[in-house]
């Protein structure tokens, strides 16, 4: 556990700091005044001893002059002072001459008759004496607890008879006095001081309640996020004082620094990302001229780790040559120059190398240089162009000719790209055959619907991988202006089916919702350029994919007519990430992407879409979008199609008529099943649809309107687990468990539906929904239920046989080919026909064939690759035109077979001789269509021999 921090640990101290210091002003204020009234009522206490014994003086002078005003004898004053001496504030009375300073009476009667010298001490007579302070009542003097008097009035002297001066003299005894002021005092002193404690309890309550408590949940909130070592949080205040607005400055301040941590990071992961990808080397240097940085571009090129290269010397690390080249540069770095300068080595005996190096000190705010960076440049390449490019240029400075031989060498680099996009496409299609063919192959086997699905998902990839390949040829051929476009019969239904599939399992590897609908497609077979169409929507719907992060794509179709204007509408959906307004119009240009974070965070050339709208341009139409940024995008594709004749139009197996039948839809309230539903409507059945959420324990059946379905579909979500879910589910309903069902399953599912094709789950078909599967689907289920074995019947695949057509002759067919691949997609494609076929590697095999064939077993075609090893498809067949394997094979039918698919190609090899071209990927309808045309004559039971 880590210490607290020694803030944390006086957080107590300073709160009673706190509180000692709110409360000091009103503890020395009491403290003050307390003092100031205990000296008050001390001075006061002396004052009112004096005051009241002034007055009792003045009450015994009166009485003493009244009493010997009559009778002024001494007897008579000994006797009155004996009697004013009963007060028990008076411990002492005498009256003493004036004139002799004798004592004529006194309470103590021992002192009567002597000298006042011989009776009071000194510091009486002094009071007695002094002639100020007898005539003064108010003078008298406190010794210890006693308070000494003396006042000078006149009598009449017996003596004489007449008035003289006399002294009264008395001791007061303030003690009970000054025991009653001094209670009264206490009391007074006691009320302040309980008013004052009970100021200060208040002032600790309020401080405690209004200061202290705020401020303590202040500081514990502080110290455990201190205590925990965690990013600081918001403060929580819930007064509405200068606190909260104290808190609120806070959590301001800590919600900006969050927000500059967060900058920070997000900086530095830029800065860590871009040294790390960028091709250039970056090094921090110390002053010690020790490595404390150093990117991943300069440890590959070193071939170390970072653990073995920071905290090392330059010297140690960077190859002696090119430190030997940098260490003067250093050292006057290190003195605070930035320099730039370039290196030339030879590194690990490779050729010589060439740097641009930049040096710049690492200086901060003082001035102190504490390190240098380092960006080193690789320009060899750069410069060996640059060399080649002085060198081009002197050549043509100094040299007239040099026009003439650029010239030739333009004419030649053009010959060169065309002859390696020619090579490209061969070498290219020449694997892409054996893929594709031997898929073709695959599919007339007999297989489940698995196997099935999984073969037309591969036999769909691959045809896209194909296209895709094309691409850079299309885009040749389009800055050409040669690229042609085919006008074919075509089921658009299956087009687009086999297109989708695999489309679909990118997609829901993404968690995206991926919807077909051609509902609008009516009929489905239509003329037209099917490979190019499939080429535009594969590139619209692939971008859909790949910038859509979540939610969903919707393939919509739609074929309208309009003064025998056939027009057909593809509108692609997507809730992706959009774009601005002012990027639309660059999307449809060559190597272009909405911006270029787009082609780094996604990739891609940025040809498709360029392409995708020149194709649609060939065919009269145009592509449009609509985007709105993090919303999603709108294209919309608008082509121009022909219908074929009615007597040729081939039968729509995507139409179905079910009969009213009972269905019931359990549906995920998707586009999905949107779709399906449609579907079943137009396939005449009487549907019923049922939203079943994910959440449901039970299928709720009491909203049916048909308790008694005779089909049920069920819609599953993606993943095992919930296709486990839901089926459970419909076993655990007695009236649905024993009801035959489909399966309506993603496409990425295929290969874990097949475990739960069982009981009444008589098959399933994927999403996006195929129209024509669902079709031949339910046709196999109402064959099931119709016949009374309940038997499916499987198409045996007899219409690929061609034997009947040749009876009783078979043709004899040659195939020149060297690439034994191809021989063996060749050979199984004929033998799919029924057919047999003769193999020879090259041209010079074949003409041996041809003329070691008798007249009476000649052949009647071959199939001729146009590369081959000793002699080509080309010389071949002139060779064969010129007679040289026997006068009756001048006419002899010759199929180009080639990967070559350039503008030109096809045109070479009918001027050649040839009869046809067939472009590999083989196609077995292509091979078979050029049979059909070319043996003709061999199609009647009477043959008819060939005869040259």
């Amino acid at each position: 556990m880590e210490s607290p921090s020694p803030d944390t640990e006086n957080q107590p101290h300073t709160i009673r700091s706190i509180a000692l210091k709110l409360n000091l002003s009103t503890l020395f204020i009491g403290t003050l005044l307390c003092g100031i009234l205990a000296i008050y009522f001390f001075q006061e206490t002396q004052e009112r001893v004096k005051e009241q014994a002034s007055i009792e003086l003045t009450q015994i002078t009166d009485t003493l002059k009244l009493a010997l005003e009559t009778n002024s004898q001494l007897s008579n004053m000994i006797r009155i002072v004996g009697v004013l001496t009963t007060n028990k504030n008076i411990d002492r009375l005498s009256v003493i001459k004036s004139s002799d300073m004798r004592v004529n009476a006194d309470s103590l009667t021992q002192y009567n008759e002597r000298l006042a010298k011989e009776v009071f001490p000194a510091p009486i007579m002094e009071l007695l004496t002094n002639p100020a302070r007898v005539h003064d009542q108010l003078s008298g003097e406190f010794i210890g607890n006693h308070l000494h008097h003396a006042v000078q009035f006149h009598l009449i002297d017996p003596e004489v008879n007449r008035l003289r001066p006399y002294i009264i003299y008395f001791k007061y005894d303030k003690t009970l006095l000054e025991a009653g002021i001094n209670q009264t005092r206490n009391n007074y002193l006691l009320i302040v001081i309980c008013a004052f404690s009970s100021l200060l309890l208040i002032n600790l309550w309020i401080h405690k309640v209004v200061v202290l408590t705020p401020l303590s949940q202040i500081t514990a909130q502080l110290k455990h996020q201190a205590g925990r070592n965690i990013s600081p949080k918001p403060l929580k205040i819930s007064t509405m004082d200068e606190f909260s607005i104290l808190a609120n400055s806070y959590n301001h301040s800590v919600h900006t620094q969050l927000l500059q941590k967060k900058e920070l990071e997000k900086s530095h992961r830029h800065i860590k990302n871009m040294t790390r990808v960028l091709p250039v080397h970056l090094i921090y240097v110390d002053t010690k001229q020790k490595i404390q940085f150093i990117n991943r571009h300069s440890l590959n090129w070193l071939d170390c780790e970072s653990n073995e290269v920071l905290n090392r010397t330059c010297e140690a690390i960077i190859p002696p040559k090119l430190f030997k080249l940098m260490a003067p540069f250093i050292e006057q770095t290190l003195k605070g120059e930035t320099l730039t300068f370039d290196a030339e080595f030879q590194h690990l005996n490779s050729e010589e190398l060439n740097f641009h190096i930049t040096q710049v000190p690492d200086i901060d705010a003082d001035g102190k240089i504490n390190g240098f960076f380092v960006c080193i440049e690789d320009q060899t390449q750069t410069r060996n162009n640059e060399k080649k490019i002085e060198k081009y240029a002197q050549d043509l400075e100094f040299n007239n000719w040099a026009l003439d031989e650029a010239r030739e060498e333009a004419e030649a680099t053009g010959r060169a790209k065309s002859e390696f996009l020619a090579c490209m496409s061969h070498e290219i299609r020449t694997p892409m055959n054996g893929v594709l063919g031997m898929l073709s192959l695959l599919s007339r086997t007999e297989l489940d619907q698995d196997q099935q699905h999984h073969l037309e998902i591969a036999q769909g990839s691959a045809k896209s991988l194909l296209t895709l390949i094309n691409d850079i040829l299309d885009f040749s051929k389009i800055e050409s202006g040669k690229l042609n476009l085919e006008s074919i019969e075509f089921n658009l239904h299956q087009t687009l089916d086999e297109l989708i599939q695999p489309l679909a399992i990118r997609a829901q590897e993404k968690s995206l919702e991926l919807t077909l609908d051609i509902s609008q497609i009516k009929p489905a077979n239509i003329t037209g350029d099917p490979g190019r169409i499939t080429q535009v929507l594969t590139n619209l719907i692939g971008n859909a994919i790949k910038f859509t992060p979540k939610g969903s794509i919707i393939v919509t179709g739609k074929l309208t007519a309009k003064n025998n204007n056939h027009r057909l509408t593809f509108s692609i959906q997507d809730t992706g990430i959009g774009m601005k307004q002012d990027k639309l119009e660059n999307i449809f240009q060559a190597f272009s992407q909405a911006d270029n974070s787009t082609t780094r965070h996604y990739g891609g050339t940025g040809l498709g879409l360029s392409i995708a709208k020149h194709l649609s341009h060939l065919m009269n139409g145009d592509i449009s979008v609509t985007s709105k940024e993090n919303i999603g995008s709108h294209f919309v594709v608008d082509l121009e199609i022909q219908l074929p004749d009615s007597n040729s139009m081939k039968q729509d197996n995507s139409i179905l008529d079910l009969n009213k039948l009972p269905v019931l839809l359990l549906s995920k309230a998707s586009f999905a099943d949107n779709i399906l539903e449609k579907i079943f409507r137009e396939f005449n059945a009487d549907i019923e649809r049922l939203v079943v959420k994910g959440n449901d324990k039970t299928i709720d059946l009491s909203k049916l309107t048909n308790p008694h379905p005779q089909l049920i579909i069920l819609s599953l979500s993606a993943g095992e687990q919930a296709i486990r879910a839901e089926l459970e589910k419909l076993n655990s309903e007695p009236l649905l468990s024993n009801i035959t069902t489909l399966l309506s399953y993603n496409s990425i599912d295929a290969p874990i539906i097949h475990h739960y094709l069982q009981k009444q789950i008589c098959g399933a078909f994927t999403k996006p929904i195929s129209q024509i599967r669902l079709a031949s689907l339910l046709t196999k289920y109402n064959q099931a239920h119709t016949s009374s074995s309940h038997e499916v019947t499987v198409d045996s695949g007899d219409d690929w046989l061609l034997t009947n057509h040749f009876t009783p002759t078979q043709p004899r067919l040659l195939l020149a080919e060297d690439n034994m691949v191809n021989q063996l997609v060749a050979e199984g494609i004929i033998k799919e026909f029924g057919l047999e076929i003769e193999i020879v590697n090259d041209g010079i095999q074949a003409l041996k064939a041809l003329s070691d064939s008798s007249q009476d077993n000649p052949y009647h075609l071959i199939f001729m690759d146009c590369q081959m090893p000793k002699l080509d498809g080309y010389q071949t067949t002139a060779k064969i035109r010129d007679g040289e394997a026997g006068e009756h094979y001048k006419n002899l039918p010759i199929i180009a077979m080639t990967a070559n698919a350039m503008v030109g190609d096809k045109e070479k090899c009918l001027a050649i001789g040839m009869n046809d071209y067939i472009s590999k990927p083989l196609e077995p309808e292509h091979i078979k269509t050029a049979l059909l045309t070319y043996l003709a004559h061999l199609t009647n039971k009477n043959e008819q021999r060939h005869s040259g």
